[in-house]
């Protein structure tokens, strides 16, 4: 019975000891990075992209994707037509004009009208409404109340007239009219024979050339030796400038004696000026 209470009471005094359970290895447990998978997925995801952006690209400027243009004709200046193509439907360009020989010709410009230094002590007429003048020497007056449109008339004097021995004189007509039929520089030459100064058909134009020339600047077209008028029309002058439309047209006056004064009216257009 002692004994039993000894080792009861040895127990009591010296507990069992126990042993704690050891800590989870962090090996065990620890997970590893996939790095290199992810990379792969990375690359395999730009070259996908790449691929097909580079395939849409290259479907849009395919060759073989199918433009419809419109079927529109522009006329060149050798008299032959072009039409729109490619994938912006623009014109085709118009065959260079070549000479007998095959090589290109080169269009010279067109001649300018310059002012003669002999008009600089001339008066001058200015028409601020539709924005012009023109200078004239002694031996012409100028008229404002013959036209029925806006302009002037510069007629040569009776003194020019009436000199001996007799000579051709000229009058010059300047006239300006609104653009009523929305006319461009490709289509103004249709205005001949058809201005507010002197009228006539255009079967009289046939045989007469259309020369481009420039007034001022401007691009201008022009007729000689024409028609119209009891004694024709020795020269005819188109401008088209802000919307109107300008004519200048040399009519012969006087009509006995010699052409001499041909100088003299050149010499008044070469003053023409827009203010």
């Amino acid at each position: 019975m002692e004994e039993q209470n000894s080792d009861q009471s040895n127990s009591a005094q010296n507990p069992p000891t126990q042993t704690p359970p050891s800590a989870p290895s962090e090996n065990k447990h620890k997970r590893s990075f996939p790095f290199p998978k992810i990379l792969i997925a990375g690359v395999l995801v730009v070259i996908i992209f790449t691929a097909l952006a580079g395939a849409y690209l290259l479907g849009k400027q395919s060759p073989n994707r199918q433009v419809v243009c419109t079927q529109e004709a522009k006329q060149c200046s050798d008299g032959s037509y072009v039409g729109r193509t490619g994938p912006k439907c623009e014109f085709e360009k118009c065959p260079e004009p070549t000479d007998q020989t095959g090589k290109p010709l080169v269009s010279p410009a067109p001649p300018k009208i310059t002012e003669d230094p002999a008009t600089s002590d001339w008066k001058t007429y200015i028409d601020s409404k539709n924005g012009f003048s023109i200078k004239y020497p002694p031996s012409y007056l100028p008229k404002t109340d013959v036209l029925q449109t806006a302009g002037i008339l510069l007629n040569p004097s009776e003194t020019l007239n009436n000199s001996k021995p007799l000579t051709v004189t000229y009058q010059v007509y300047v006239a300006v009219f609104p653009n009523n039929k929305n006319l461009s520089n490709s289509n103004l030459k249709t205005m001949f024979g058809n201005g507010t100064i002197t009228s006539y058909t255009p079967e009289l134009l046939k045989n007469v050339s259309v020369n481009e020339t420039l007034v001022d600047g401007n691009k201008a077209y022009r007729i000689n030796g024409c028609c119209g008028g009891e004694s024709g029309t020795e020269a005819d002058i188109l401008i088209l400038k802000d919307n109107k439309i300008y004519e200048i047209q040399v009519v012969p006056n006087q009509t006995e004696g010699k052409d001499t004064n041909k100088q003299l009216y050149e010499q008044i257009l070469s003053t023409f000026r827009f203010d």
